[in-house]
């Protein structure tokens, strides 16, 4: 009976230490160069735990930087910035000298930025960070299961987007509170692409006909004045009026009503060319005579007001 006993406790407590609970950390895209870096903890049924710090290693890519200026907002679950801190105190501190009165710290004061090779924030802009953010009472209470760590408004590096990467940050710890293992969740595959261009027509964009928006594309809408028509959902398969369909309202976009001939008109430019022609045309009725033509995104596309 006593070996039975001792043969159960010894696989509780095998079954304990092999208990995994991960993390999916999430990198958004928020828009306007503005990344969002969200937690969800999976826990494991059999010894649950939550985290009571992160310490996260970011990297963005084409020369984007941050610094710590540019966070934006950070999870008040998570309130402690250790490297902050270690700053504010000085690497020459002796906790002997601690004054509570007079603490050189105050919970919530500062970033959560860290140098991701030594102790201490980054004090110039840089291509890869980390995060390290935790909690601080007296009853060391765990965190919340989901939440937003950062939000923080990354600079362009000149190429107009970043692949964002993250991984768990192996000089501090990665995710503290039980053996977390964490989990990257991307937008974009291996990463997660943030773009700082805002507008509505970029490069590297795919028109409702399949067409890949080029540079030459772009410099044309700039020369066109950036004509918002250019940007409607359908107006690659020639729907210039923004009504999510191809009827004689877009015809005459592209051809005078009168007879007069090829306009010049942006809005019935539905190829980038710069100029009204018969490939615009035919972007609205079928050259062989079947009548108009029909937007393929003509049932998610939502008309123009």
């Amino acid at each position: 009976m006593k070996k039975l006993c001792v043969s159960l406790i010894v696989l509780m407590m095998a079954t304990v230490a092999s208990a995994v609970n991960t993390v999916d950390i999430s990198l958004v895209d928020e828009g306007s160069g503005v990344l969002a870096v969200e937690y969800s903890v999976n826990q494991d049924p059999c010894a649950p735990s939550v985290p009571v710090a992160y310490s996260l290693t970011i990297a963005l890519s084409d020369g984007a930087t941050v610094e710590p200026c540019d966070v934006i907002e950070t999870d008040p679950c998570y309130p402690v910035f250790i490297d902050f801190a270690h700053d504010a105190v000085g690497s020459d501190f002796d906790p002997a000298d601690w004054d509570p009165c007079d603490p050189c710290y105050e919970i919530g004061d500062g970033h959560p930025m860290a140098n991701p090779n030594a102790a201490g924030a980054p004090t110039d802009p840089c291509d890869t960070f980390s995060l390290c953010m935790g909690r601080l009472d007296e009853n060391q209470v765990a965190g919340p299961l989901t939440g937003t760590l950062v939000r923080i408004q990354l600079a362009d590096g000149g190429a107009g987007y970043t692949n964002v990467t993250v991984a768990a940050d192996g000089l501090r710890g990665g995710v503290v509170g039980s053996t977390f293992t964490v989990i990257p969740v991307y937008e974009d595959g291996a990463a997660t692409r943030v773009d700082f261009n805002t507008a509505c027509f970029v490069e590297g964009m795919t028109d409702s006909s399949g067409h890949v928006i080029t540079a030459a594309d772009v410099a044309q809408w700039n020369a066109w004045g950036q004509p918002a028509c250019w940007c409607y959902t359908c107006f690659g398969s020639g729907d210039g009026n923004g009504d999510c369909v191809n009827t004689t309202g877009d015809l005459f976009l592209v051809i005078d009503a009168g007879g007069a001939g090829f306009l010049s008109n942006a809005c019935g430019d539905f190829n980038y060319d710069g100029v009204c022609t018969t490939g615009d045309l035919f972007k609205v009725i079928d050259p062989g005579g079947a009548g108009f033509l029909t937007c393929p995104l003509a049932g998610s596309c939502v008309p123009v007001p």
